[in-house]
């Protein structure tokens, strides 16, 4: 049986429509180490995944009451052993400049446009994701 994991990241558009991605770390111990991906990550016990989404992004970058909404929830899978995360995926606006926002967690964060992402490698399959996302013209 694999085991299963609750799991939410944000869409963060700014004013241009832009998407904040954060660099994950170089580090080989982790999935997709030196990858961008969205922010957030795993959500704790006792915990429901708007509480988590809502720690993650003060806990990575200080970031709170942003008003974001839940878009998209979908099982993928992670990981070698393989394990299943449940993804809760929320959007909302951050129309501050990247170079405001303190970083916790991961090497840095920038805004990329719907071009630019298309040229990134992303964490978690998460193209694919944004190419449906903008496909919805969800802007």
């Amino acid at each position: 049986m694999t085991d299963r994991v609750l799991t939410v990241s944000a869409i963060l558009l700014n004013r241009q429509n832009s998407v904040l991605l954060q660099l994950r770390d170089d580090n080989p111990a982790i999935l997709w180490p030196g990858r961008w991906t969205l922010p957030g990550g795993m959500v704790e016990p006792g915990e429901s995944p708007d509480q988590a989404i809502a720690r993650e992004m003060l806990e990575e970058m200080e970031l709170a009451d942003l008003n974001l909404r839940l878009w998209r929830q979908f099982d993928a899978p992670r990981g070698d052993p393989p394990l299943l995360a449940a993804e809760h995926i929320y959007t909302g606006r951050l129309n501050r400049d990247a170079s405001t926002i303190p970083l916790h967690e991961g090497q840095r964060i920038a805004f990329f446009n719907r071009h630019q992402i298309t040229t990134l490698e992303l964490a978690f399959n998460y193209s694919s994701l944004l190419a449906e996302f903008f496909a919805l013209d969800q802007t």
